[in-house]
């Protein structure tokens, strides 16, 4: 393939992909815009441009364990503030391990010569729980990201640490009535 766009020589390169320390483990409430993973991609020796992450997500309560589908409503991909893609009414794959993961394509996430860059990935949930959800994140697989180095050479690398969230039912509270003693 060609090299990305605005690479200004067409010197091959690598990158190291590592858990971000933002967003972290977290519980919050079901809702929209809550940060589920964060990648550091760190650019050697050439710009890199990563087109694609795979993310592989696990949605339980308990034991029992969900289709992501049934909480994840839309997938947003962030450079800093910067939207780079959205996704919306997603459906996750499922593999013969009965692992759940979807493709985050179109990232053109540049990563200069060099220099560390976050790739932040959030999700909008349903808000129709009926208990909290228990939801670990990570990069899907071996080639879980894709990247692009001013050569026009894919590599591909993953980040196998998790984070975890506790997905809230939203606004959930107790009322308690009583009936004063010295009431008639």
């Amino acid at each position: 393939p060609p090299p990305p766009s605005g690479c200004v020589s067409t010197q091959e390169g690598s990158y190291t992909a590592t858990l971000a320390a933002s967003p972290s483990n977290q519980s919050i409430d079901a809702g929209n815009g809550i940060g589920l993973y964060g990648i550091d991609v760190k650019a050697i020796g050439s710009d890199i441009t990563i087109g694609r992450v795979d993310l592989q997500l696990t949605v339980t309560q308990g034991t029992t364990e969900y289709s992501p589908d049934s909480l994840v409503r839309n997938i947003y991909a962030y450079d800093g503030s910067t939207l780079l893609t959205t996704m919306t009414n997603v459906t996750f794959n499922q593999d013969s391990a009965l692992d759940y993961f979807i493709q985050v394509p179109s990232l053109g996430f540049k990563v200069p010569k060099d220099t560390t860059k976050t790739l932040t990935f959030k999700v909008d949930t349903s808000t129709a729980l009926d208990n909290n959800r228990t939801v670990t994140a990570r990069t899907y697989g071996t080639n879980g990201i894709r990247g692009t180095d001013c050569a026009g050479l894919n590599t591909f690398a993953e980040v196998a640490t998790t984070r975890t969230h506790t997905v809230q039912v939203p606004c959930q509270s107790t009322l308690t009535l009583a009936i004063a003693q010295d009431s008639p």
